[in-house]
């Protein structure tokens, strides 16, 4: 009837050594995952076969006579206490500096945390335990795990005593947190599930959609000021093939899609960037329902693409503002216009005439001796 077992061993005399071998064993051989928060004074032959221990810095040192200074210490440690107790993995807890995954077959990483403001550490690792239990029964990756267990730890440590921590917290923390480039980029399904999540907590969807291709400092501002608008900020960018649908001018897009998606996402501003393959984003739209479809430039709120089925279901539609002189066609057409005077005037030197307040190129320097010589 459980999907998991959890062992927490103070040694105060419940978790004796009979028992917790006799609970490791059972749960193994019913393929349970069985997941330890060891004892500093105890011998860890108790835990042999369990999935995994999670040992703070201290009780490390105190298991493998190693010092634990840095990621490699911590991941030679691991190492030896996979193989020494037959674990399938270890999490070693490194307070400020996160959680050291450790596998059996010697694959490790450290899974940093961010930055809190600590009010009591009590109750922090039981926190840890339950959420790697909790994860661990529903299948969930090593890797992932020591992810929600930063998360988890450092709610817990925010509080003064212990105090459960929900997963409206936990959900909230990961939302809002910073993440990765690579993160923010979803594909419509994983996307759905993200807004369903903010949605939940009664996070405002703000959507914006185009093409991107050169990112400018116009992008910049009307994305910056789209994001004060709501909670959570979507980009949903034009594919290649998109791209070239809308009849933009040859050569178009400039970028690549993957590589529009990437600059649009180390953007702190944007929360998340899906890409579509239609000419609208009204699939986009249908599936996301976003409370506000917004977009920058010239368009009047009548011609905004899509307003028509936001409004339907009670969103809102709204311009935002626009750089004046900054566009995307005509930097395009600037650079190009300056290539092709500067092939004129140079014979096709490739240099591109300076505009104010750009830096000359340096002098070219005389031929060497024996280049004069080659070139002879």
């Amino acid at each position: 009837e459980h999907n998991a077992v959890l062992i927490s061993d103070y040694a105060k005399g419940v978790c004796t050594p009979p028992i917790v071998r006799l609970a490791i064993e059972q749960a193994r051989r019913l393929g349970l995952p069985v997941l330890v928060d060891p004892a500093s004074s105890v011998d860890y032959q108790n835990y042999r076969g369990a999935t995994a221990i999670t040992p703070n810095r201290l009780e490390t040192k105190l298991a493998t006579g190693r010092e634990i200074r840095g990621d490699d210490d911590a991941f030679q440690a691991g190492r030896q206490l996979c193989q020494q107790f037959q674990l399938d993995y270890v999490f070693i807890t490194l307070d400020s500096d996160g959680i050291a995954l450790v596998l059996a077959d010697g694959r490790a990483e450290r899974f940093p945390t961010r930055r809190r403001q600590v009010y009591d550490i009590t109750g922090a690792g039981d926190m840890v335990l339950a959420m790697i239990g909790v994860g661990a029964a529903e299948g969930v990756p090593p890797d992932r795990l020591a992810r929600l267990a930063n998360v988890a730890g450092g709610l817990e440590v925010e509080q003064l005593g212990v105090v459960p921590i929900s997963r409206e917290q936990i959900l909230a923390d990961l939302l809002s947190g910073s993440h990765r480039t690579h993160e923010k980029i979803c594909d419509l399904q994983q996307l759905a599930r993200h807004v369903e999540a903010r949605r939940r907590l009664g996070h405002r969807i703000v959507l914006t959609n185009g093409c991107f291709d050169l990112l400018h400092a116009g992008h910049v501002t009307y994305l910056e000021q789209a994001a004060r608008e709501g909670d959570c900020l979507i980009v949903a960018i034009n594919s290649d093939s998109s791209v070239r649908r809308l009849g933009k001018e040859p050569g178009r897009p400039i970028f690549d899609q993957q590589t529009r998606a990437a600059m649009l996402a180390a953007l702190e501003a944007v929360d998340y960037v899906t890409i579509f393959d239609e000419t609208t984003p009204h699939a986009v739209i249908e599936r996301i329902r976003p409370d506000l479809l917004v977009k920058g430039g010239t368009y009047s709120q009548d011609e905004i693409v899509g307003r028509e089925l936001v409004e339907a279901y009670g969103g809102q539609v709204k311009p935002l503002g626009l750089v004046p002189g900054i566009s995307t066609t005509a930097i395009v057409k600037r650079i190009r216009g300056q290539a092709m005077a500067s092939t004129d005037a140079n014979f096709g030197a490739g240099t591109i005439p300076l505009t104010p307040g750009d830096s000359a190129p340096p002098e070219p320097k005389p031929p060497t001796q024996q280049a004069q010589r080659k070139a002879g």
